[in-house]
């Protein structure tokens, strides 16, 4: 799978998942220790791709890497409504669990699990969930502003998560775990005293 070029001979080096193709300035060649290789494309079934992102590095190869990640969030969302509103409308919650768990081939405990995140984001942390709808965090995200609010009362938690929705884009989950933390501790003070000394 050679090609000619005026400025050399062509060679290939392969990894498990792609095979890129390089020219050789001058005839050389990396296997006898040369330097001078100028990467020339990328032969991978995403071919154009790789061409403009990886090997020509364009200006908005990040853009294109989180773009896909924004669109998955989105789509979490959509997940979550659906799963809170089919919960809604089964009254025996070990049905739910059971069947959703062999919809979506995962344990009934990460079933609860799921559905126990969707019914809080739906009814009780409308602003989080709009940041995953926009796309600004994901799914795992948005379960480290439910951990921490989950000892709350409805109010109060949606007292924190109004608090910190507008500042969850570009943080990391640990960063927003601990706002969280901040913002219950500022909302019930007392109860956050009780449970440090607790533990």
């Amino acid at each position: 799978m050679g090609f000619k070029h005026a400025f050399g001979a062509p060679w290939e080096t392969a990894t498990p998942r792609i095979t890129v193709r390089c020219l050789i300035a001058g005839g050389s060649s990396p296997r006898n220790g040369s330097r001078g290789h100028i990467p020339l494309f990328a032969a991978h079934p995403y071919d154009s791709v790789f061409r403009g992102r990886i090997v020509g590095m364009g200006e908005n190869s990040l853009d294109e890497v989180v773009r896909p990640e924004r669109e998955i969030a989105r789509l979490q969302a959509w997940q979550v409504r659906e799963i809170a509103a089919y919960s809604g409308s089964r009254d025996d919650a070990a049905d739910v669990a059971s069947e959703v768990a062999l919809a979506l081939a995962i344990s009934e405990n990460a079933a609860r699990i799921k559905i126990g995140l969707a019914r809080d984001l739906v009814t009780r942390l409308p602003e989080t969930l709009g940041a995953l709808s926009r796309g600004d965090i994901d799914l795992y995200k948005a379960s480290k502003v439910s951990e921490p609010t989950a000892v709350l009362a409805d109010d109060m938690a949606r007292e924190v998560d109004a608090a910190v929705a507008d500042r969850l884009a570009g943080r990391d989950p640990s960063s927003i775990r601990r706002m969280v933390n901040r913002a219950v501790q500022k909302v019930e003070p007392e109860g956050a005293a009780a449970r440090a000394a607790l533990s």
